[in-house]
This record gives structure tokens, C-alpha cells and sequence, in this order.
């Protein structure tokens, strides 16, 4: 069934996979602050209800706070089912607990959404150790605030817009992968090199895998 694009978010129905911190906690605030209801899940419960009861605080409407492992299908299928019998069908959902991957929602099986959504923490890093510290810090320094990509997501959705950019650096690196994927493949390259030095962990891990 054919359904027009949303192009405003006063007293929608938005669901938003990832809430409780960092950009999924950004773009339920700022769908909050315009109107819409939100309906809210992330693996991590009291952090979940920390931002469920900081956005009614705000006067924002929350709809649904629910905590799930959306990796678990089970799981996702009993959110599903209890968002659907509280609100109906959503008028958006962000699924920012994850992953890229290509494909349309009506294309993707069970098996892409786990590898979607399966957790990006590898146990044997040591997140307390000065290699780690430094990486973070410096990714910190150049990574865009989490409210400034909610912006940006949100500002794209609103126009249906399929590519959304949240930075320069990628959109850079998409140009790079459209356009001269031998460049895309070398910067990629010289990226692992570096993660893996900093972080053997995580070669070591993956290869373990």
C-alpha cells in the first residue's frame, strides 16, 4: 500500500531502534520537540528509561519505552507486535541500532537484519588501555555531535531523500566508492592499517572469528 512521504513530524508516530544514547537518543529528542510520538527501544533498559523520562520532562510524548536486543528476532517480533497494538502502524521508523547495509525494508531477510544489528563490541579490547583512549579521543575531535547528525537525518528524511550525509568525510568517501573505488579501496586500506596497529584486539578477534 502506497504511502506518502512524511513531511512533518507533528503527531507522527516515529520508532527509533538505539535510543538510549548518541544519535538514536539525538533524533528521538528532535522528533519529540516537533510534535511527534515516540516510541523508543535500545538493549540498555535504565539508560532507555532515562531518555524516555527526560523527553516527557521536556514535554515531549512518548509512546512506547521498551527494551529489546533488536538482533534477537523473537524480540523484535514481541516490540513489534506491542508498538503496533498501542499505536498502529508507524508513520517512521530509524533503525539506528546497526549497521549500513544495501537493500529495501521489503528486500532484506531475517539474516541481513542480524547482521545489521549484531553488537560492533569485540571483548577482548581493553577500553581502558592508552591506544584506546587515544583513538577515541581523536575520533571524538572529528566526529560529528550526535545532534547535528540527528539534524542532518532528519532534515533528509523530511525531503525523501534516500542518501543522507551526516559529515563531509562521508560524503567524500561515497564519492570515492561511486566514482573511483580504487581510491575508496585505498583509503580503506590505509584506515584498517591503522585501526589494527592501534587496536590489535580487534584483528585478533576477527581472525579468531
Amino acid at each position: 500500500m502506497f504511502r506518502a512521504p512524511v513531511r512533518e513530524l507533528a503527531g507522527k508516530n516515529v520508532l527509533v531502534t538505539g535510543a538510549a544514547s548518541g544519535i538514536g537518543r539525538a533524533v528521538a529528542e528532535y522528533a519529540a520537540d516537533r510534535g511527534a510520538v515516540v516510541h523508543l527501544t535500545d538493549v540498555q533498559a535504565g539508560r532507555l528509561a532515562e531518555v524516555a523520562d527526560a523527553i516527557r520532562a521536556r514535554g515531549g510524548r512518548v509512546g512506547t519505552a521498551e527494551a529489546a536486543d533488536v538482533s534477537d528476532h523473537e524480540q523484535v517480533r514481541r516490540l513489534a507486535a506491542l508498538v503496533t497494538a498501542q499505536a498502529g502502524p508507524m508513520d517512521v521508523v530509524l533503525n539506528v541500532a546497526g549497521i549500513a547495509i544495501w537493500g529495501t525494508v521489503r528486500s532484506l531477510e531475517h539474516e541481513h537484519w542480524q547482521r545489521l544489528v549484531e553488537t560492533i563490541r569485540i571483548a577482548g579490547i581493553d577500553q581502558q588501555s592508552k591506544a584506546f583512549v587515544r583513538a577515541r579521543r581523536h575520533f571524538q575531535r572529528r566526529a560529528v555531535s550526535p545532534e547535528r547528525a540527528a539534524e542532518a537525518i532528519w532534515r533528509g528524511a523530511l525531503r525523501n531523500r534516500y542518501w543522507i550525509y551526516t559529515s563531509t568525510d562521508i560524503r567524500l568517501a561515497h564519492w570515492l566508492q561511486r566514482y573511483f573505488p580504487p581510491g575508496y579501496a585505498l583509503a580503506m586500506r590505509i584506515f584498517n592499517y591503522g585501526a589494527n596497529r592501534v587496536l590489535p584486539a580487534v584483528e585478533q578477534a576477527r581472525r579468531a572469528s
